[in-house]
């Protein structure tokens, strides 16, 4: 019922089927452990489905809060950088490994309780960037 009362409230703001079905899908293969089998609403599984969302949000709540206490005490660091190309998964790992086995041992930084977050920024590579410029002069 909810799930209906969802799209019928999208359809009724101008929204297309298409974009519906299309953010619906993408909502659900979040959540959907087997990509391979489409995931079967029904109402029991729909219950667990129901629960397991509402923990993720309070969980980005928590993590939210969490968050601006550190931002407000001035122990956040946050850290931007640019990024082309490899596994950005694979460089934040080994950057949080070096992080807490180089930094976090040392006993006077220690004491300052720092987390540190990163984010990425995209860098185009260079030859969209030489693509746009000549674009210019032409």
């Amino acid at each position: 019922d909810e799930r209906l009362y969802i799209e019928l409230t999208f359809l009724a703001n101008g929204y297309s089927l298409d974009f519906i079905k299309y953010h619906i899908k993408r909502f659900l293969t979040r959540f959907n452990p087997n990509e391979q089998k489409p995931m079967n609403l029904n109402r029991s599984t729909y219950l667990s489905f129901r629960n397991e969302l509402f923990r993720c949000i309070d969980q980005q709540k928590r993590d939210l809060f969490e968050e601006q206490q550190l931002q407000k005490n001035h122990q956040l660091i946050q850290l931007h950088y640019l990024f082309d190309w490899g596994s950005r998964c694979q460089f934040n790992k080994k950057f949080y490994q070096y992080w807490s086995t180089i930094l976090e041992q040392d006993p006077e930084f220690k004491k300052y309780r720092l987390k540190i977050k990163l984010n990425t920024k995209h860098c185009y590579s260079s030859n969209t960037l030489l693509a746009r410029s000549n674009n210019t002069y032409l």
